[in-house]
């Protein structure tokens, strides 16, 4: 097995909450393997940015969508756009999501009901638009982002640890129904990593000397880190694997 089943040339990536952060990175390092992207964001403006900084750097077509994975109708007629535009999808990334702390009791219901839409129902959305066309094609990458909170509890950000349980429950039901039609489901489990999203927790001493005793690496992860588990997972070299979780932490979940 030669490097050329890493190589995503003729291919075509959706990902979600594309426009900055780990979905930023993992779009480019999609790109730079090859891949023809459609991206996308609540924020226009942001995702057309970003689209237009992965087409300069990496010459692929990419798409900007401006999509709320929560409403149904927007994510399916992005899936059917890029369809129709780029002539198909091998890989969908469910990157998108959402976290903040809120202590259980005071916890606010509309918020805990938000983050179990877009940390669950939008990639269940996502996955079915595109698992229905895969199956036809019987081929397909999905590609599904959960957390560290996805395999230990949190203190405090139960709704966000809830639906990144849930995330990996929804990898390995998809792996295990559409292994008949050849697509592999799998999960990525980032750790904490120096992403916009992270910022105001990373601007506190304290908090970051915490990360650096409780990581075995002694430091939090850079966005560009995640693109080889991307890579991976979106290219012929993970053809027998589904179902499996792969964990970009820097061995947090080891301990």
């Amino acid at each position: 097995m030669g490097l050329e089943v890493f190589d995503l040339k003729g291919k075509v990536a959706i990902v979600t909450g594309g426009s900055k952060g780990l979905g930023e990175a993992i779009a480019i390092a999609l790109a730079e393997a090859g891949a023809d992207l459609s991206i996308c964001s609540r924020h226009k403006d942001e995702v057309e940015d970003t689209a237009r900084a992965i087409r300069e750097k990496t010459g692929r077509k990419v798409q900007a969508f401006e999509v709320d994975v929560v409403q149904k109708d927007q994510v399916e007629d992005m899936v059917e756009r890029t369809i129709t535009e780029l002539g198909k999808v091998d890989i969908l990334v469910n990157n998108a999501g959402y976290g903040r702390k809120d202590p259980m009791l005071e916890a606010d219901d509309d918020y805990w009901h938000y983050e179990l839409d877009v940390n669950v129902s939008g990639p269940m959305y996502f996955s079915r638009a595109v698992g229905r066309h895969m199956a036809k094609r019987k081929s397909g990458k999905i590609i599904n982002l959960g957390s560290v909170y996805s395999l230990i509890g949190s203190n405090g950000k139960a709704a966000y640890a809830v639906s990144k349980g849930a995330i990996l429950q929804l990898t390995r039901s998809l792996a295990l129904e559409w292994a008949q039609y050849n697509i592999q489901v799998n999960l990525i489990c980032p750790g904490p990593f120096n992403t916009p999203m992270n910022a105001p927790a990373h601007a506190k001493p304290e908090v970051m000397a915490m990360l650096r005793e409780k990581i075995p690496l002694g430091r939090v992860g850079e966005p560009e880190e995640i693109g080889g588990a991307a890579i991976f997972l979106a290219s012929d070299a993970s053809n027998f694997v589904t179902g499996s979780i792969l964990s970009v932490d820097g061995g947090f979940v080891a301990q």
